[in-house]
């Protein structure tokens, strides 16, 4: 599930969002309700950011699983059921990587962040002046 279709959800219950673009943060234009979503959000153990009297911020990572996006979304909208079918997703056709990408072996050489930039700063020393 993508958080496009969450969007959505929302959307249809009359929230704002403030951004149509965004990767994993978006901020909802939540009005005189922010302090009932936070108050909400906090008996539900969801830790959402107040970014000021009338917009409340959520971000997520590859962590979030779908009950937890669900979770989420029942902070705002009070219906249990999420029909989520058939909606579009976050990223737009144009957009989705078609290409491969890190392909060159040293990619595949080196697992780990430090093994990457120890074999970086090899390369620097070889070649600086």
């Amino acid at each position: 599930m993508t958080l496009l279709k969450y969007i959505h959800k929302l959307k249809k219950n009359n929230l704002k969002i403030k951004s149509s673009d965004f990767f994993d943060t978006l901020v909802i234009h939540s009005g005189k309700k922010t302090k009932i979503y936070l108050d909400k959000a906090i008996a539900k153990k969801i830790n959402l950011r107040h970014i000021d009297k009338s917009s409340i911020g959520i971000s997520i990572d590859e962590s979030v699983s779908f009950e937890d996006l669900k979770n989420i979304v029942s902070v705002f909208c009070d219906e249990d059921n999420f029909d989520l079918k058939d909606l579009p997703a976050s990223i737009p056709d144009d957009l989705i990587r078609t290409s491969s990408y890190l392909t060159h072996k040293v990619f595949n050489n080196y697992q780990t962040e430090t093994e990457l930039m120890r074999y970086i700063r090899r390369l620097f020393n070889k070649y600086s002046i």
